[in-house]
Parts: C-alpha cells; sequence; structure tokens
C-alpha cells in the first residue's frame, strides 16, 4: 500500500506541476516536475514507514538512531541520486516530448 500510495502520489503531483507549468516554459514545467516526483516519492515512502512500519525502519537502522538513518540510509544513498538523475535527464524528457508532439 506504501508503495502504491507513493507512486501514485509522485505521479500525480509532478503531472499536476508539468501542466501547470507546460504553457509558460516547458522546460521548466519539466526541471520542476523532476524535482517534484522525486520529493513527493521519498516523503510519503517516509510518512508510510513512520506510521506504519516504525519497527522495520528500527531493524534497518540496526541500533543505531533511526533518524540518522533516515537521512544518511534513505535520503542520502537513495533521494538525492533519484533527484539528480531527474535534474540530469529532464532535459532529454522535455526534448522527447517537444519531438512527439511534432509528429
Amino acid at each position: 500500500l506504501v508503495v502504491m500510495a507513493k507512486g501514485v502520489l509522485a505521479g500525480t503531483a509532478c503531472g499536476f506541476v508539468y501542466k501547470l507549468l507546460v504553457d509558460k516554459k516547458p522546460m521548466v514545467a519539466m526541471l520542476c516536475a523532476a524535482i517534484v516526483c522525486p520529493v513527493v516519492n521519498t516523503g510519503v515512502f517516509l510518512l508510510g514507514m513512520r506510521l506504519f512500519f516504525f519497527d522495520v525502519l528500527r531493524v534497518w537502522a540496526n541500533g543505531s538512531d533511526v533518524v540518522a538513518y533516515i537521512l544518511t540510509g534513505i535520503v542520502l544513498v537513495n533521494f538525492l541520486p533519484e533527484l539528480l538523475i531527474n535534474i540530469v535527464f529532464s532535459p532529454a524528457g522535455q526534448r522527447i516530448v517537444h519531438a512527439v508532439k511534432k509528429v
């Protein structure tokens, strides 16, 4: 349920941001959507883990502080690379969207 919710909400949020901005600046719209997606994805995941699976987080933290684990194990290892990859590849995504709309 948590994984489905984070995927649906991240996709919905980035789609909403893109549609909101695309008419003014398509490249900015793609970049903003690319940033919103991992923010919502990771945020909903962490919220879901905290609400429903806190014991799992404790096990994953292996005896260390859960908040420190979240910041290092989830945010640094998962969120930041996902965010950077989205930012780097969003211009290519915009070019693809632009090319498809021409056809």
